[in-house]
């Protein structure tokens, strides 16, 4: 009781601090935000669309981490409490994409890059709970084969899990740090996302197929994450082919229905739930 209360305080105090950070940054370029809106009225509708995603987020964040609290036991590596820091980062990460569409138009472009390549960092940190468990799958897939049968030792296991996280995260953060514009960091964030994804994708219809993670229907959630990942690929370079408003659009608009999607897999049981 007592650990679960801690990491329940833990996590509102985090979201309160990058609260605070967030409307410190919002007020330091409130002039800024307010002549775009002026200009670009498009912008309203746009930032509309990214709020109602955030309370969707809220709401599926906060849903999750309340079934992690309500269960028996808890751990860290539960899917409802991965999944609810997801969503949680995901929020900041929604909100400083207001004020990127905002400032794309107000700023000089070396600032702005800063803020997109913080942006991007975040978005990194924000798949680590899925990729966590990826790794986690993966590892128990390898150690079905005699050759990797020293990864069935828990000890063995974490710690090649560990290392391989901080590899993908590092690398991925050291190469957003080191785009020199905007256009080659747009260019290397898909492939960046596409390594990622396709982990993520093949550890939950690899799930599906070896009828693990019954708690969860993973079949609905990897298809939720291949269209993740084709929103995220269309981020990327849709800016190149459609004007820069309409692609942010479409591309909100995709995310929903990806989140939608995938919070439904989440807290709809597999077909072989009973059978085990």
């Amino acid at each position: 009781m007592k650990r679960k209360n801690s990491t329940v305080i833990i996590i509102i105090s985090l979201i309160i601090i990058g609260g605070i950070i967030t409307f410190l940054l919002y007020s330091f370029y409130i002039d800024e935000i307010l002549n775009a809106l002026n200009l670009v009225p498009e912008l309203l509708i746009l930032t509309t669309i990214v709020l109602i995603k955030i309370v969707l987020i809220s709401i599926m964040g906060g849903f999750l981490l309340y079934r992690w609290y309500r269960q028996e036991q808890q751990y860290f590596s539960d899917i409802p409490f991965l999944f609810s820091n997801f969503f949680f980062i995901l929020i900041f990460g929604k909100l400083l994409d207001i004020l990127l569409y905002m400032l794309y138009y107000e700023i000089d472009p070396l600032p702005h890059l800063i803020l997109v390549k913080v942006r991007y960092v975040l978005i990194i940190i924000n798949i680590i709970p899925v990729l966590f468990l990826s790794i986690q799958m993966l590892l128990i897939y390898l150690s079905i084969y005699e050759r990797f049968k020293s990864l069935k030792t828990k000890q063995t296991n974490n710690k090649i899990q560990g290392i391989i996280l901080s590899l993908i995260i590092s690398i991925a953060i050291l190469l957003i740090i080191l785009a020199p514009e905007l256009s080659s960091l747009l260019t290397i964030y898909p492939f960046i996302m596409i390594s990622s994804f396709i982990m993520i994708i093949w550890m939950f219809l690899y799930a599906n197929k070896s009828k693990r993670l019954s708690e969860i229907n993973s079949l609905i959630v990897g298809i939720g994450f291949i269209f993740y990942l084709f929103t995220t690929v269309f981020r990327g370079i849709g800016i190149g082919f459609l004007d820069r408003n309409l692609s942010s659009f479409l591309s909100e608009i995709f995310e929903i229905i990806v989140f939608i999607i995938i919070f439904i897999g989440l807290n709809k049981k597999s077909k072989y739930y009973r059978s085990q």
